[in-house]
């Protein structure tokens, strides 16, 4: 049986939102009219705003001081909407720009003259039920009265990438038609076409701003590698440059400097979370440094602004999260310091607006549309903390050649005979790499030749130091005095794999049932790593942390300390190999939680790992479930299903799990559907010759009590053996039932359900492609959705 491999899809519920991408659509315009509307805000005072029925998805400062906002009022059927706020935060005027559909603002800029340019885009609805968008480019007046207006996709100019407004008008970047290159048009002020340039390089524009008198373009590579374009008045290449030694989950802004660029996004290691990243990258093509800046929480930086010499990065939390309306900035100096990192709550940004002294105007939307499909948003201003970061230093490795170091430590050497100059960080082909030895860092010595090289961002490998004309150097303590050869210098930088521990055919036990005994609870964590220090912290039910006292009661019988570990309550014990924490429930409230458990100094690189537990309640909670067919037929090549329902619910459910399976032939497959009102669903099957598995998570549901059809068990006959005996029986459970506070019900037995293939004898073995393709006889699938 083959373990299951995950894939993750978002469904992206807010319109505003989707219209940049969703603007390639080659859709004719239809004529927009234009009306005053007068503000639904009052005209007072005050740095922090809401406005209701209003997603605002971009903004921009007005010469007077103001900020300009962007979007649509009303979600399903809105129209693009411009609201002026004055200097002091009040309502200068709000502008709507009907449409016969769906419409909104995606991207506004002002220009020299004082005009505003903005991209409006209108849903245009087709009879087969596929429709469109429609773009236009509109030039209005400071006032908001529009001069012209220029349909892009009748022309074929935009693709979808970026805005801009230079001295000579507004700019597009997107990708070309064949998606195989980028296209940058340039228009003039009375929206005429200027040039249009192609450039030869597959690469995903993110972000575009006039500068000088041409362009600085970024984006990525390859979905991962920096990339950043520089160019003329005219579109002719001034820099082009990817930088490959170097990766970005998403990159979100650049800065440009005398021998380089500052750039920022967020990184993700190993597909473990996002958090705040920074780089220094070389106009050579090599990065100076390359920094993960990590948070409490999971941190999707939306955009970065120059300030100062460095760069400050603004980021939101999880959309789908209601109750965590926060933005997050973090400050970078020149040499990649943390000079502050704040948390704002009140305004989850989605994009900022810098001002003077010091100030920034974070405007963004407050989160998934509610039922009635309204959503709100809110504006506030900030003044930016000076150098006042509170993070913990991370400890220092001395390095040492021949050793193994993992990603996330933070690596010291010093070489005093070289103080000031730069020393280069070499990564070494691997058995499969056809590619010499490269540069990934060229990194400098301080004043006293010593040097922090951070290694979250860096890839596995084998490295090793080099002086500037090539010679290896070998360190030993953190002392790289000795130059000789290649071999002799190297050492490894490995990954610290965290692993919640591994159980063929079934998940650990994620219920205890304290109602029939059980007090106790063990979580095995498995690293090939020896004697580091393991992190752990909970989160209850929608979210709440868990302190200091629950986490002492939970490892009563460990010999671990409480701390605080970049804002969250951890338990921190030493680790070595495989661990089997045994965690004391006797102490501790009833309901589920959510553990991470984290390398104290890899989590950067990707050490982390996560477990689910439910401690049931003393006092009996009991609920029941049924299957409406505990008989299923199903013929050859075919799929039959049959509902499950919950009995006695008493508080409805807030987040449930159920799990089926089967040994033996025949060889049917299962599949489990949770069908009720939440704003997240997982599940996931895998099946072969001798054992079938399917299991289906729902959270953040709001279901009735009593009787609720929860969803259904999908039996599916296919890529069987003819000389197989043709009835098996499912077993189904439920794994864990917690209410809308919480609270777990007590759970039933398990039940079975018995299947019969017909015409078994007919059966060719073959697998059916309407099902998917099989991998050596075994399949697996797996997803995630987010409802709105």
């Amino acid at each position: 049986m083959c373990p299951r491999r995950l894939r993750t899809r978002e469904l992206a519920v807010i319109v505003a939102l989707l219209g940049v991408a969703a603007m390639a659509a080659p859709v004719t315009a239809s004529e927009t009219g234009v009306s005053d509307a007068s503000s639904a805000q009052s005209a007072d005072d005050g740095s922090n705003r809401t406005f209701n029925d209003t997603a605002i998805v971009t903004a921009t400062r007005t010469p007077d001081g103001g900020v300009l906002l962007g979007g649509s009022t009303g979600f399903r059927d809105g129209d693009g909407t411009l609201l002026k706020l004055a200097a002091n935060g009040s309502t200068a005027w709000t502008r709507s720009y009907d449409t016969a559909n769906r419409s909104g603002i995606a991207a506004l800029d002002t220009g020299p003259n004082g005009n505003v340019y903005f991209l409006q885009y209108a849903y245009e609805p087709s009879e087969d039920g596929f429709g469109g968008y429609s773009v236009w480019l509109v030039s209005a007046t400071e006032a908001g009265e529009v001069r012209w207006r220029e349909p892009l996709n009748r022309s074929g100019h935009y693709g979808g990438g970026g805005f801009a407004v230079g001295a000579d008008g507004p700019a597009l970047i997107g990708p070309s038609p064949d998606r195989e290159a980028v296209t940058l048009q340039q228009f003039g002020t009375d929206g005429d076409l200027r040039w249009n340039r192609t450039y030869e390089i597959d690469a995903s524009p993110q972000t575009i701003e006039a500068h000088g008198d041409g362009y600085l373009i970024a984006g990525t590579v390859g979905y991962e590698h920096p990339w950043v374009l520089e160019t003329g008045d005219d579109g002719a290449v001034e820099a082009n440059r990817t930088y490959e030694s170097s990766r970005v989950e998403r990159l979100a802004g650049v800065v440009p400097t005398d021998d380089g660029y500052l750039v920022a996004g967020a990184y993700s290691a190993d597909h473990h979370g996002q958090n705040p990243w920074a780089a220094k990258l070389g106009r050579d093509g090599v990065a100076r440094w390359s920094r993960v800046y990590p948070q409490a929480d999971d941190v999707q930086v939306q955009n970065a602004f120059p300030d100062g010499d460095g760069i400050t990065l603004v980021g939101g939390g999880d959309m789908s999260d209601p109750e965590d309306a926060s933005s997050y900035l973090v400050g970078v100096g020149p040499n990649g310091n943390e000079r502050f990192s704040e948390r704002v709550d009140g305004a989850r940004s989605t994009v900022a607006v810098p001002g003077s002294n010091r100030q920034v105007t974070l405007v963004g939307i407050q989160g998934y549309p509610g039922p009635s499909g309204t959503v709100s948003s809110s504006v506030l201003t900030m003044t930016l903390p000076e150098n006042a970061t509170d993070q913990e230093e991370s400890p220092i490795e001395p390095l040492t050649s021949g050793e193994t170091y993992y990603r996330g430590q933070d690596l010291e050497f010093v070489r005093p005979s070289a103080a000031g100059e730069t020393v280069d960080l070499v990564v070494v082909p691997g058995e499969y790499d056809d590619f010499d030895p490269h540069v990934v860092r060229r990194v400098e010595l301080d004043g006293d030749g010593r040097v922090i090289v951070e290694s979250a961002t860096l890839e596995r490998g084998t490295y090793y130091l080099q002086t500037s004309d090539g010679s290896p150097i070998r360190s030993t303590s953190g002392w790289a005095l000795k130059e000789s050869d290649r071999d002799s210098a190297t050492f490894q930088l490995e990954t610290q794999e965290l692993h919640r521990g591994y159980y063929p055919g079934r998940e650990p036990k994620q219920y205890v049932d304290r109602a029939a005994g059980e007090s106790n609870a063990t979580l095995t964590i498995e690293s090939e790593r020896q004697n580091y220090d393991l992190l752990v912290s909970a989160d209850r039910f929608r979210g709440d942390e868990v302190g200091a006292e629950t986490l002492r009661n939970l490892f009563a019988d460990e010999s671990v300390s409480i701390e605080q570990f970049r804002g969250t309550t951890v338990a921190r014990l030493p680790a070595s190999g495989t661990e089997n924490l045994t965690l004391t429930v006797d102490d501790v409230d009833a309901g589920l939680y959510d553990f991470t458990f984290r390398g104290a100094d890899t989590s950067e690189g990707g050490a982390v790992a996560e477990r689910r537990l439910v401690i049931g309640a003393e006092t009996p909670r009991p609920v029941s479930f049924s299957l409406r067919n505990t008989t299923l037929s199903v013929p050859v090549g075919n799929e039959t299903a049959t509902n499950v329902t919950l009995h006695d619910v008493t508080a409805g459910v807030g987040a449930m799990s159920m799990s089926a399976n089967r040994t033996g032939p025949p060889a049917i497959g299962l599949s489990l559907d949770l069908d009720v009102n939440a704003t997240s669903m997982q599940a996931g099957s895998s099946w072969g010759d001798h054992r079938s598995e399917a299991d289906a998570q729902v959270f953040d549901a709001n279901t009735a009590n009593g009787t609720v059809e929860i969803g259904t068990l999908s039996v599916t006959a296919d890529n069987l053996d003819p000389e197989s005996q043709p009835t098996n029986t499912v077993t189904v459970r439920l794994d864990w039932v917690v209410d809308e506070n919480g609270v777990p019900y007590t759970l039933p037995g398990e039940t079975t359900v018995t299947v019969r293939v017909e015409n078994i004898e007919n059966a060719t073995g073959e697998y059916h492609e309407r099902r998917g393709p099989t991998d050596h006889g075994v399949a697996t699938s797996s997803g995630t959705v987010r409802a709105g």
